[in-house]
C-alpha cells in the first residue's frame, strides 16, 4: 500500500521560505546599489576631469598665442564672460560636447547654431548660458573664473558684483605676480600661484543664493567640485575645503559659504 509523502519531502518553497528569500534579496540590493552608483559617479567625475583639462589646456594654448598672455579675451568682469564658451570653441578647438558634465543631463542644440552679427563667426546659445539646475538640459556645465577679485562688491553684501571696477584679469603675468589684497584666512599679500589659482569650476545652479559651494543642485551634488587651475591641473575640490581654495584663487575677501 501507498502513503502519500509527507510536506517536508514534497518540492516548492512554502510562504515562509519565499519571504525570507526576498528579505535577503531586498538586504543584498540595498548594500550593493549604493556601492554601484557611488562607482559609477566616480566614473563620471574621471570623464568630468577629462572634459576639464582639455578646456583648461586650451586655455593655456590661447595664452600663449595672445601678445597680453590674456587666458581668454574678455577684458571686463561686467561682460558676463563666465558662461560664455563659444570663443574658445573658435579659438581653442575645444568641442562643444567638452562643456558638458556627463553628472548632469546638460546638452546642447547641434542643430541651434548662429552667426553672430558682429563677428561673423557662428555660436551655438547653449555654450554661452549655463544649465538651471542638474536636471534642465539645455546650457553648459562649467563656469570660467577669468578675474580676480571679481565678486568681491558680492561678498561684501553688493549684489551687483558684475560692475567691480577692481576686478583683475587673469594673465601668464597675473598668474606669477598677483598678492592677496584682502585678510581673509590672513592671506594678505600672499602669492597665488599658477596651481592655486582657479580658471575653471562646475557649474553653481544657484549664484544669487549659494554661489561657489557644492550643493545638491550642483554638478557633483555636495561633496565637492572638479577645478580646473591655471598649471593645467584638474583636481576634486571637497565641500569642507571649498571655500579655502576659491578665496585662496579669488581674493573675494570671503570667509564663509555664503554672502555676509
Amino acid at each position: 500500500m501507498r502513503y502519500p509523502s509527507s510536506r517536508k519531502n514534497q518540492s516548492g518553497w512554502t510562504l515562509t521560505e519565499l519571504l525570507v528569500v526576498v528579505i535577503i534579496l531586498v538586504i543584498l540590493a540595498s548594500l550593493i546599489l549604493p556601492a554601484l552608483m557611488r562607482a559609477k559617479e566616480r566614473g563620471r567625475r574621471i570623464n568630468c576631469v577629462n572634459n576639464l583639462k582639455q578646456i583648461v589646456t586650451a586655455n593655456l594654448v590661447y595664452a600663449n598665442d595672445d601678445k597680453d598672455g590674456r587666458l581668454s579675451p574678455h577684458e571686463r568682469a561686467s561682460s558676463h564672460p563666465a558662461f560664455h564658451h563659444n570663443w574658445l570653441w573658435h579659438h581653442g578647438g575645444v568641442s562643444p560636447k567638452m562643456y558638458f558634465c556627463p553628472s548632469t543631463s546638460h546638452r546642447y542644440r547641434p542643430n541651434s547654431a548662429r552667426v553672430d552679427p558682429f563677428s561673423g563667426e557662428p555660436y551655438f546659445p547653449d555654450l554661452n548660458a549655463p544649465a538651471r539646475d542638474r536636471a534642465k538640459p539645455m546650457g553648459n556645465s562649467y563656469q570660467m573664473l577669468p578675474f580676480y577679485r571679481n565678486m568681491e562688491n558680492y561678498w561684501n553684501g553688493n549684489t551687483d558684483y558684475r560692475d567691480n571696477a577692481d576686478a583683475v584679469l587673469k594673465t601668464l603675468d597675473t598668474l606669477n605676480n598677483y598678492r592677496h589684497r584682502y585678510d581673509a584666512f590672513s592671506l594678505k599679500d600672499r602669492g597665488t600661484g599658477p596651481s592655486e589659482t582657479w580658471l575653471y569650476c562646475d557649474t553653481d545652479h544657484s549664484p544669487t543664493v549659494k554661489s561657489y559651494y557644492p550643493d545638491p543642485e550642483n554638478n557633483h551634488g555636495v561633496s565637492g567640485g572638479n577645478v580646473g587651475f591655471c598649471d593645467g591641473s584638474v583636481r576634486w575640490i571637497r565641500r569642507e575645503d571649498y571655500v579655502y581654495s576659491h578665496e585662496l584663487s579669488q581674493d573675494n575677501n570671503r570667509t564663509r559659504a555664503y554672502p555676509r
